[in-house]
């Protein structure tokens, strides 16, 4: 992209080529961890985790809506 020696089209198709390949090499690994996401959520280990923070915005949100 930076080679000034090139004409822009050239770069820009390049960047375009660079960035499809990147899309699709990487597309496996979203598609594992799209399935693998409702084991992580429904897990009883996620509800422990998400108590704390639900608790903590209710009372940041309350002190907010006071003020």
């Amino acid at each position: 992209m930076e080679d000034v020696a090139d004409p822009p089209l050239v770069r820009m198709r390049r960047l375009v080529h660079a960035f499809i390949h990147s899309e699709c090499e990487e597309a496996p690994v979203r598609v594992a961890l799209n399935d693998a996401a409702p084991l992580y959520r429904d897990a009883p280990q996620s509800a422990d985790r998400q108590q704390p923070w639900e608790t903590a915005s209710i009372l940041i949100w309350k002190h907010l809506l006071t003020l």
